[in-house]
């Protein structure tokens, strides 16, 4: 058996060559011969332990791969499911789908699909935090109102807005009932919101509560509004387009 031996380390006695030569064995399934015991306010080659610990950690992949961070600039990026369908907004009902941010990125739209218009309607989209529980928090941004009386992929251009790593709700209400675009619960590849229980092969996909909705005039609530039903079928979903990789 490997003797495993403590090295206290002073300021400047380890590399980090020999600190990485370390992990490494011990990735490869290895004991390392000396434990090396680093104090915060050491230093690794001339900069504070801390320092380099907590810049490793922040760097994307740094132990394992990561394939939701892969992300492409210039696209529509939305809730992580498989199979397109489409649905009809009930005026006067907002609606939320969770997406994953696995990264760091900077919005600059907020789109819907509109596959059957309404004549003379409009929907409002938006983004929420996280709050508790996989419930849709406090408000990022009012994307503000889009039209949906003809068939077409409408847009919202919204300021730069930064999302940081977590989970986000995309947002959508109006005063019409057009047919959206959206993804069906059965086919989720993240089912973060558990299964149906009065049906077990379904999956939870989106929230809707009610709000009474005047064009030109309702803004979205801050925080999300209380009391919404948790719910299956096809959520109508918004998308947020990805303007850089932070």
């Amino acid at each position: 058996m490997t003797e495993l031996r403590h090295k206290n380390v002073v300021s400047g006695a380890i590399t980090e060559a020999e600190f990485k030569a370390t992990n490494q064995h011990i990735a490869d399934g290895g004991l390392p011969d000396e434990l090396l015991v680093v104090k915060a306010d050491e230093t690794l080659d001339s900069e504070p332990v801390n320092t380099a610990i907590a810049s490793h950690i922040s760097t994307l992949d740094a132990h394992t791969f990561n394939s939701l961070e892969l992300i492409r600039t210039g696209t529509y990026f939305g809730s992580p499911a498989g199979e397109v369908s489409t649905n009809t907004l009930t005026a006067s009902r907002m609606y939320a789908t969770p997406i994953i941010v696995a990264r760091a990125i900077t919005v600059e739209e907020i789109a819907i699909e509109v596959t059957t218009g309404d004549a003379g309607k409009v929907a409002r989209v938006g983004i929420y935090n996280n709050g508790t529980n996989l419930y849709p928090g406090t408000l990022v941004i009012d994307g503000g109102e889009v039209s949906v009386a003809g068939v077409a992929l409408v847009t919202a251009a919204i300021a730069d807005t930064v999302l940081t790593k977590g989970i986000y709700w995309l947002a959508v209400v109006g005063d019409g009932t057009p047919t959206l675009r959206g993804w069906a619960s059965d086919d989720w590849w993240f089912p973060i919101l558990g299964r149906d229980p009065a049906m077990l092969t379904r999956w939870h996909n989106h929230w809707y509560v009610a709000l009474a909705y005047t064009a030109g005039v309702t803004t979205l609530p801050d925080p999300f509004t209380a009391g919404a039903t948790l719910t299956w079928g096809t959520a109508l979903c918004a998308y947020v387009k990805v303007k850089s990789l932070d």
